[in-house]
């Protein structure tokens, strides 16, 4: 399944879909199986306490975090470094 971010300046939406390689022949594309909306996270969150809230948000929709084969973040947040023009 294939795990979608978008990452916000105030929240990060995220939603679950399967695929349409691994949903049922009568599908007609991806199917959102979960979604979640949380406050984005800041810089003086670690990567640990992020794996534990996503474990958790799993968990509380039945869920586990290993059915994710794929990760797609989109972002209109800038990083500090980019430059603008050329987004490196």
């Amino acid at each position: 399944m294939l795990l979608a971010l978008d990452v916000g300046n105030t929240n990060t939406v995220l939603g679950l879909y399967r695929l349409t390689n691994e949903a049922s022949e009568h599908s007609a594309g991806p199917e959102m199986v979960a979604n979640w909306r949380i406050t984005t996270p800041s810089s003086v969150q670690t990567s640990d306490e992020f794996g534990v809230l996503l474990r958790n948000l799993f968990e509380l929709k039945g869920l586990e975090i290993g059915v994710v084969d794929g990760i797609a973040i989109s972002s209109v947040v800038a990083s500090p470094g980019l430059d603008p023009a050329t987004g490196m």
